[in-house]
């Protein structure tokens, strides 16, 4: 209720109370008598975009840039393949997921990862952004000798107007290589 008189919010009588104490937050208004007479709350409008990127993978150090998106491994039981991506908010307000799937959709091995952005898992370390691992040939190959693999990676913006969630904040990026034993 507020009084015209005086223009600050007052309490009927009748109306029950609560002894508020005040918090980091301050989101409690309060009178003299340390009695809640309001409430506040801030809001945070955020119009920054996500950030997504997939770097060139390398097999065994080489990058698989060429034309043809070819890498090739010396030895299949100790190459690596080094993946790597991007995926940023510039206040952190983001998920990401990141899949690797060999030829029509099979497991790639133990690449996949994701989570809120700065917070890397499953093996993968982050630095400035960016996110690496190191996956063996074989575990990647399985059963192939060569074999063409899809990077996808969905970065998420965790932005709300209150009632949905602002999916024009995402961004996605899509690459793909394959790998094979030199000559």
């Amino acid at each position: 209720m507020v009084d015209k008189k005086l223009g600050e919010a007052s309490n009927p009588p009748d109306a029950p109370t609560i002894t508020a104490f005040r918090r980091p937050e301050n989101y409690l208004l309060l009178n003299g008598a340390n009695k809640a007479i309001g409430f506040r709350f801030a809001m945070r409008i955020d119009n920054d975009h996500c950030n997504a990127a997939i770097n060139d993978a390398l097999v065994d150090g080489n990058p698989t840039e060429n034309l043809c998106s070819f890498g090739q491994y010396n030895d299949k039981t100790s190459s690596m393949v080094t993946l790597g991506f991007a995926a940023s908010h510039p206040q952190d307000f983001a998920t990401y997921s990141f899949t690797v799937v060999k030829g029509n959709g099979h497991p790639a091995g133990p690449t996949n990862t994701g989570g809120y952005v700065t917070q890397a898992h499953d093996g993968y370390s982050v630095t400035n952004d960016v996110y690496t691992k190191n996956v063996g040939v074989a575990a990647m190959l399985g059963v192939c000798d060569k074999a063409a693999f899809a990077e996808n990676l969905y970065v998420r913006a965790t932005h709300t107007n209150g009632n949905r969630r602002l999916e024009e904040y995402d961004r996605s990026a899509t690459a793909a290589f394959a790998i094979e034993p030199k000559p």
